[in-house]
């Protein structure tokens, strides 16, 4: 019969043989926490980052050609892996499961057969973090209905959240103030929260952006931006290329810079 020990933070329990059953909770999360800084990278080609992008009926890929883009910037200004193409798959597709960043892009109602719907489930439950922008850059459009009407069906006892501005997707890699895109529609992104609220607590892994991210990023073939940014600018387009960093980051590393297990530790170093 196991037996439990109490320790500060938690409680660990032995089998008949011994082995330690559960930690503290105070040690699996800095666990979790090491693991995350050090090992980002949940899976991948060659564990390298891979940028995966849903193939679907309909206007799946209005730029083809960001994801080059994105990517050089992610091997020029991060330390992350990257693999040199994107990865594009549909969700009938094994390799699914080995693109942890699942990018959904369109500017029409997006739909899925019964099969799809369980595969997408299987994905997100399995881990997977999905990106979907919006081309439209209208809120209120069949894009980004459909996308909230999906996951709803998908998780009903879930519902898209606005995300607030100290919410980890904005302080991942740069330290943001605000949404970015081609076109501010919204002054706000949306996430889904999935998972237990038991030791890890749930995670994003839907993130939903009303506001045409991409867009700011595509070129003509003379490297003109083909998009201005609305109303912002070319500092609105910067602004975009960071918060894309900063998704691609947080799909990778989850609330760690938001996770304060340390914090006491260092207040009682600083004699706060």
């Amino acid at each position: 019969m196991a037996q439990e020990k109490k320790v500060p933070g938690g409680s660990q329990s032995r089998d008949g043989g011994g082995r330690v059953k559960r930690i503290s909770r105070w040690s699996a999360l800095l666990l979790a926490v090491l693991l995350t800084c050090q090992f980002p990278l949940r899976a991948g080609f060659g564990n390298n980052f891979v940028y995966g992008q849903l193939k679907y009926p309909g206007a799946w890929d209005p730029y083809p050609e960001a994801h080059q883009r994105i990517l050089q910037m992610v091997r020029t200004m991060t330390n992350i892996p990257v693999s040199p193409d994107r990865n594009v798959v549909t969700l009938g597709d094994p390799a699914i499961f080995e693109t942890p960043f699942l990018l959904i892009k369109g500017n029409g109602a997006f739909d899925l057969s019964a099969d799809e719907k369980i595969r997408l489930k299987e994905y997100i439950d399995r881990g997977g973090f999905v990106f979907a922008d919006d081309t439209l850059a209208d809120y209120e459009g069949a894009f980004g209905k459909s996308i909230k009407r999906l996951m709803s069906e998908l998780f009903p006892d879930k519902a898209f959240q606005r995300l607030p501005l100290d919410h980890a997707v904005y302080r991942s890699f740069f330290l943001l103030r605000s949404v970015a895109g081609r076109r501010i529609s919204e002054n706000f992104m949306e996430g889904l929260d999935v998972g237990s609220s038991g030791l890890a607590g749930g995670r994003t892994a839907v993130i939903y952006c009303p506001n045409d991210l991409l867009g700011a990023w595509m070129q003509d073939n003379l490297g003109h931006y083909v998009f201005p940014c609305e109303p912002g600018g070319e500092s609105q387009r910067w602004n975009s290329f960071k918060l894309m960093i900063n998704v691609i980051y947080f799909s990778l590393t989850g609330t760690y810079k938001k996770d304060a297990i340390h914090q006491p530790f260092i207040e009682k170093k600083l004699e706060f």
